[in-house]
């Protein structure tokens, strides 16, 4: 039977990565044919047929029996699974996504800010511990106009993904405080950001993502072992004369062509083409019905396979954060990442500018408000893409009103509670305090949710 799953799995992997380039009946019935080929060659030499052989001629005669639409809408269903698969597991791999709220917000929870963006919608909950201009908890907004395009991924598709290239790689995020979370008042703006990503784009969309991870990982698509077991198992006793009777025949017919054995196959086995147990066991493999097991390792690399090629990320930025104590501000950020092969090198640099000449105490204040370095370390995803970990530094002088400077070190881990929810813990320390910063130790843990998969599901 192992030899059996093997041959399916390669079955519908075959069928679904040429299932954009030909008529689908062609399509489903030249992929059938293709392993049939490889057992009837087997029984050439062995003349035995396999049970593999008599049930890929049967999903043969039964796919030839469907309607051509009936196939395609079944083979465009099982591209669609397997793709959000790939590209919910590629996302738990993704370490560059900036989720919780920029580190300029009174509710930055991170010293550092990470250039990439997220899909369609994330949302992040930070209480601040970092910043002292506030103390209450910040909910953090991030979409792209891509995902208000196509209706939060309703009408996500390859060409919109390849037309879009401005709105897939802008995106907005707006931060909204409360100082008293059990009211759940979240109406209080406090700080908005617009990025650009301008090269080195990481989403799983990328039709080159989803075809690279698919070629690497070409023989480790497996269908869901119960699932298949369940569906072609009961079969294998509803073939055994067919599998007595071209025993048989192979016997008396050794020097048949392999085209000869190929008809004859399917005349022993097109009495049965019509049981319902085969029905369903055909279903399972076209419909693509099952789940994709993929191992995170081999998942990690074919996607960091892919990344080689796009080892630096580069972005821009540009902030409003609103700041009562001093006065609101504006920034703009340069963002770099560049990936080796354990690790991301994150290097950021800032300058930022008061929107007041006055403070709202009424005392003077310079136009430039501070400029930062940022600087941080960060570790690829592990244990089974559920811990990523990153070691952070920030570098600040502040000119609004005592031109003070100051340092702050981060270490965080971030859990992967699943495909959506991640969990920071950060520990950081500054050197010092400044009308914005608290000095000392700080702990703070927060939660991040990347809603791209959550949405796709139920569009």
């Amino acid at each position: 039977m192992r030899i059996l799953n093997c041959t399916l799995s390669t079955l519908l992997l075959v069928s679904l990565a040429t299932a954009t380039s030909a008529q689908t009946e062609t399509i489903v019935s030249t992929a059938i044919k293709n392993e049939l080929d490889a057992q009837i060659q087997n029984a050439i030499d062995t003349h035995r047929i396999t049970e593999s052989a008599l049930l890929l001629a049967l999903a043969e005669v039964e796919v030839k029996a469907r309607k051509p639409s009936d196939v395609q809408a079944a083979e465009s269903r099982a591209t669609e699974e397997i793709d959000s698969e790939l590209r919910a597991a590629v996302n738990l791999q993704r370490t560059d996504m900036q989720l919780e709220t920029t580190s300029d917000s009174p509710h930055a929870t991170s010293v550092l800010e990470k250039p990439g963006i997220a899909d369609l919608l994330s949302l992040a909950l930070d209480r601040g511990a970092i910043m002292k201009t506030t103390n209450g908890t910040g909910l953090t907004l991030s979409t792209t106009p891509y995902a208000i395009r196509t209706g939060f991924g309703a009408r996500d598709t390859e060409t919109a993904w390849k037309n879009a290239v401005v709105g897939r790689n802008l995106s907005f995020s707006a931060t909204f405080s409360s100082t008293d979370v059990t009211k759940g008042d979240f109406s209080s703006f406090t700080s908005g950001e617009v990025k650009y990503v301008i090269t080195g784009n990481r989403s799983p969309r990328d039709p080159d993502l989803l075809k690279k991870v698919r070629s690497d990982l070409s023989k480790k698509f497996l269908v869901a072992d119960h699932l298949r077991d369940q569906a072609c198992e009961p079969q294998l006793k509803s073939v055994d004369k067919a599998k007595i009777d071209m025993d048989a025949w192979l016997m008396d017919h050794r020097d048949a062509s392999a085209d000869e054995i190929h008809a004859h196959l399917l005349e022993t086995v097109r009495t049965a083409s019509g049981d319902p147990v085969m029905k369903q066991c055909v279903d399972v493999i076209i419909k693509g019905e099952q789940l994709i097991d993929i191992g995170l390792e081999d998942l990690t690399k074919a996607t960091q396979a892919y990344l080689d090629d796009k080892g630096d990320q580069f972005s821009v930025a540009a902030l409003f954060v609103r700041d009562a104590t001093i006065s609101d501000y504006y920034a703009a950020k340069l963002l770099y990442a560049h990936d080796f092969s354990m690790l991301t090198a994150n290097v950021n640099a800032e300058a930022s500018w008061n929107k007041s000449s006055t403070t709202s105490a009424g005392a003077a204040i310079q136009s430039l408000r501070a400029y930062s370095l940022e600087l941080g370390m960060n570790s690829k995803a592990f244990a089974k893409g559920r811990l990523d970990g990153s070691a952070s530094l920030k570098a600040s002088r502040d000119e609004a009103l005592d031109a003070k400077s100051v340092v702050i070190g981060e270490a965080k881990l971030n859990i992967h509670l699943n495909d959506v929810l991640r969990l920071p813990i950060t520990l950081s320390y500054a050197n010092r305090e400044t009308e914005t910063v608290k000095q000392g130790w700080q702990l703070n843990v927060g939660v991040n949710a990347l809603l791209d998969e959550v949405l796709r599901r139920i569009k």
